[in-house]
Order: structure tokens, then sequence, then C-alpha cells
């Protein structure tokens, strides 16, 4: 799942999306595993920046645990 911002969108409403997605999909993708599904789901908050990289990392199957720079940024504000 991919939510697109505009460049340096780290607004207090996006780290809030950003901290709620992120439990979100880690809780479904808890469920799929007990029920033995093999597929999980990816969720990134990604900028156009950030659109060159991303695709890149999906073209070259890298894009688990691959964090987007607006990603970085909502993160760290979090702490």
């Amino acid at each position: 799942m991919a939510e697109t911002k505009q460049d340096g969108d780290d607004s207090n409403r996006n780290r809030a999306k950003y901290r709620d997605g992120t439990e979100h999909f880690a809780t479904l993708n808890r469920r799929l595993a007990e029920a033995d599904e093999l597929w999980r789901y990816h969720f990134y908050f990604l900028s156009p920046e950030d659109y060159p990289v991303f695709f890149d990392q999906v073209r070259g199957r890298l894009f688990a645990g691959w964090k987007s720079g607006l990603m970085q940024s909502l993160k760290a504000e979090l702490g």
C-alpha cells in the first residue's frame, strides 16, 4: 500500500497517519502469519522525490524494509 504526499510534507497529521498505518499493517501481517497465509502487506509513504528509487526497488524486488525519505523523516520525528 502506498500513500502519496507532497515533497517534505511532514505535518503532524502525516506523522499520525504514518504511525497508525505502520501499526495497522504490522497487526494485519501478524494475523496473516497466524493464519498461515504466505503473503504480506507493505506500507509506504511516498513523495515525488521518492518515486524513481521506489520503483527501482520494486523492479529489483528489494522493497521489503525500504524506507522513503519522507518515511525516514516521519519516523525520526516520532522518536
